[in-house]
């Protein structure tokens, strides 16, 4: 599904693709003054309802697209958000209510969460005397050319144009076998 045309409510735009990618994306258009806002698709009564759709496409922080399969078929439409999105959560279900009842203005009030989405994040826990980073497979700390790595398999991985250690004490260097040089 990433990088292929998106098809939203108000037709394909050509220029957008899931997954994250740049993207031009038309405003939402307003309905005319003659249009009744209050025209519920089949299913649902009156645009007040809380609605679960799909994460198909990120416009930015702040909007994504979404398609919501019970409204409108297949199309995408642009939704703002109350909560920061990114390309992780490309393809997540979303929880939608709509400005003023109108099915045209979406607005994102949260990610519905599964055994999978949660279980892949990574925990982080900060108080005075410690900060915690937890994750499944690694954690890598970079700047520039230097970089810390953590595997799961208990690898470090120190990587710099250069390596300095210091000690007040004794600096010990253990292991099964030491090679240096």
């Amino acid at each position: 599904m990433l990088n292929q045309p998106i098809q939203t409510a108000d037709g394909a735009f050509p220029g957008a693709t899931a997954g994250g990618a740049q993207q031009t994306i038309p405003e939402r258009k307003q309905p005319a003054a003659s249009v009744a806002v209050a025209h519920s698709p089949a299913g649902l009564a009156t645009g007040w309802e809380i609605v679960v759709g799909q994460i198909v496409g990120l416009v930015s922080s702040a909007e994504a697209l979404v398609a919501l399969p019970r409204i409108f078929s297949s199309a995408a439409m642009k939704a703002r958000t109350v909560i920061s999105i990114s390309e992780k959560e490309v393809g997540q279900q979303a929880v939608l209510a709509f400005e003023d009842g109108d099915f045209a203005k979406p607005i994102i009030l949260g990610l519905i969460k599964t055994a999978e989405n949660v279980a892949s994040k990574v925990v982080v826990e900060a108080d005075g005397d410690r900060f915690v980073v937890v994750a499944d497979r690694e954690i890598e700390l970079r700047c520039g050319e230097a970089s810390i790595t953590l595997t799961r398999a208990g690898k470090v991985l120190i990587k710099g144009e250069y390596v300095l250690t210091r000690a007040k004490g004794i600096n010990r260097i253990k292991g099964a076998a030491v090679s240096i040089n």
